[in-house]
């Protein structure tokens, strides 16, 4: 099988055959596969083994967000019988993830969208693993500053799109302006769940495959495919026509339904780290830029560049610092990664056995609660007062994103393109992935087939002859 020989000399395609990695995770890797390709695509491997112990270690302390996290655990696909039925380990599992990471990270704490990430992670790979995912979209996939308090990579990620869209689709762009809809409204979930919150998941997890393969230009590539998808059939509607078809019409769009077709026509989308660092610096010029610089989904390449090396980690602390609670809303391995089942997760607190109960009860009727007002006020004060759209009859809700999430009127006018770039030495530096090593293959037995993972449907045979076109670098 050509993956898995790709995988026993995965030092050397990295090397020498990046472009062939590319494009077989846009075909899609092998559901069976991606509990050992996603760990060597992100680089966990390294950082596990580095810190062998960290991670039972952070188990041990305590967490100020673990009632925030206790509330949010089963509001997490409210529907995968993983994290819903009260007799498997899923809600345990990922609340340990979560508090882990709140600890680790105290700048960041917790934040409701990180769940779902988490979530996706853990229906592929153990409790650990999954932690070391977590920790490696946030920093190596640069992530961290779409859930930092203020949430200011998202104000650049929403500022860059809209970009995006006014020079692929400016007919579109100038109805939605007249309308005045802004992408604040409908793809901060995109950018914080990377789809998860709005694809099925047997399409959300093949945006992970070129997410994880080529970094977060993939997320702008497969937003902007969907919004011309449909565009015909937005032009011409008012506000509320837009927003509802945007939000609630990925479940029976047939382009959403059919993955293949999805990323041949995101990888048509061309756009350059250029072209985001453009932008970037656009951003940085305005009033929003200017009160909270971030320097996130931009000009991050994919992780299959060859590296260079990195500086050595820091010593795990003997106090680990309890973190910051918020939430806000929307919501090794070299061969293969260990079965969930083996993980021996850590049960969470029992005063919260309560609560996980409570929670599966209410997510049996129709529709999820949403967090109470008030929850999300150390990321973003005004999301208490957003308005939320009502989902359609016998739809499942859950917590909506809202374009306050990010302190911004959905109707504030965007910069103009011509804003003057300013020189590089101005915005701080941030390392690329292109500084961070890429993990080597480490030898341990394969996984079986993970049975809570969902296999991609099939396609038509039309949909599997096409090629994917060559990307324009």
């Amino acid at each position: 099988d050509k993956w898995n020989q790709m995988v026993k000399s995965w030092d050397s395609w990295t090397k020498r055959k990046a472009d062939k990695i590319k494009s077989r995770c846009r075909k899609g890797i092998p559901d069976h596969l991606r509990p050992t390709v996603w760990p060597l695509l992100a680089g966990l491997v390294e950082e596990r083994n580095k810190h062998p112990a960290l991670y039972q270690h952070l188990l041990r302390q305590h967490s100020d967000a673990e009632d925030a996290i206790g509330r949010d655990v089963r509001r997490t696909f409210p529907e995968n019988i993983m994290f819903f039925d009260s007799l498997e380990e899923g809600p345990g599992r990922l609340f340990n993830v979560l508090k882990a990471y709140s600890i680790y990270n105290p700048e960041v704490g917790y934040c409701q969208g990180m769940g779902f990430l988490t979530a996706a992670a853990l229906m592929y790979m153990s409790e650990e693993n999954a932690f070391w995912m977590l920790a490696a979209l946030l920093k190596r996939f640069g992530m961290e500053s779409l859930y930092l308090p203020g949430m200011p990579g998202l104000g650049l990620s929403m500022f860059s799109f809209e970009k995006l869209l006014e020079w692929k689709a400016p007919k579109l762009f100038k109805h939605m302006q007249k309308e005045n809809v802004s992408c604040r409204v409908f793809a901060p979930q995109w950018f914080l769940t990377n789809f998860l919150y709005t694809f099925p998941f047997h399409t959300a997890v093949r945006v992970w495959d070129m997410f994880l393969c080529e970094g977060p230009k993939s997320l702008y590539r497969v937003g902007m495919a969907y919004l011309l998808y449909l565009q015909d059939s937005l032009v011409g509607q008012p506000f509320e026509n837009i927003i509802t078809r945007i939000q609630r019409g990925a479940a029976s769009c047939p382009l959403i339904a059919n993955p293949d077709l999805l990323i041949t026509r995101a990888v048509q989308v061309s756009i350059s780290h250029k072209d985001l660092q453009r932008w970037e610096a656009a951003f940085a010029q305005t009033e929003e830029g200017r009160s909270q610089p971030a320097r996130l989904l931009g000009s991050r390449r994919g992780v299959v560049v060859p590296p260079t090396p990195s500086p050595p980690a820091a010593p795990i602390p003997a106090a680990i610092p309890t973190p910051s609670v918020s939430s806000s809303s929307p919501d090794s391995t070299g061969a293969a990664a260990a079965p969930a089942a083996a993980a021996s997760p850590v049960a969470p607190p029992p005063e919260f056995a309560a609560a996980f109960a409570d929670a599966a009860a209410s997510a049996v009727s129709t529709t999820t609660p949403a967090p109470a007002a008030g929850e999300c006020s150390a990321h973003a004060p005004a999301c208490a007062s957003a308005p939320v759209t009502p989902p359609a009859s016998g739809e499942t809700s859950a917590p909506v994103l809202t374009p306050e999430a990010v302190g911004t009127p959905a109707n504030e006018p965007v910069a103009p393109a011509d804003v003057p770039t300013p020189a590089v030495q101005e915005a701080p530096a941030m390392a690329s992935n292109d500084d961070v090593p890429l993990a080597p293959a480490v030898p341990a037995p394969d996984a079986p087939a993970n049975p809570t993972a969902v296999v991609n449907p099939e396609v038509s045979a039309e949909v599997k002859d096409t090629p994917l076109p060559a990307e324009e670098t």
